[in-house]
């Protein structure tokens, strides 16, 4: 085996969710390609009308309602889009989505209840996505990174 993809069913949307794309070091050029295309068609064969690659975080490509967000956050995201590729490829992920020519980009919005969106949230969405506190995530990617570049 070179390579496999997990997809999740999204019972709401009738559809499914690629959650997984594996490959091995070994894979040929272009085997997740084939295989997204493989599962897409078996999406389609059974009937689901819905399928999503899921995340694209930061991306620009949803069209997006003007958004009333604190100054603080808009500098966070920023300062992400420009530094943050040390660390994640958001501009690799979102160039890998975009070659499969989605028919909508999908926004996706986080809220939290009261009049603003404190730190705390933001803290809170990171903690979900990295699975731990955030601090020691960006602590081990700028570890990672010193002993890159030394």
């Amino acid at each position: 085996m070179v390579a496999f993809t997990v997809l999740s069913p999204v019972p709401a949307r009738d559809g499914w969710l690629v959650e997984q794309i594996v490959r091995g070091s070994e894979a040929p050029n272009g085997t997740a390609e084939l295989l997204l295309d493989t599962a897409m068609r078996a999406v389609a064969a059974s009937g689901s009308t819905y399928a999503t690659l899921g995340l694209s975080p930061l991306s620009h490509r949803a069209e997006l309602e003007p958004l009333h967000q604190p100054l603080w956050l808009s500098f966070v995201l920023r300062w992400v889009r420009l530094y943050g590729a040390r660390f994640y490829n958001f501009g690799g992920l979102d160039a890998f989505k975009a070659k499969f020519n989605p028919e909508v980009w999908e926004p996706v919005y986080a809220i939290v209840e009261g009049g603003s969106f404190p730190p705390r949230a933001l803290y809170a969405i990171a903690g979900a996505f990295s699975g731990g506190a955030p601090i020691r995530l960006v602590l081990r990617a700028l570890l990672r990174s010193r002993e890159r570049h030394a």
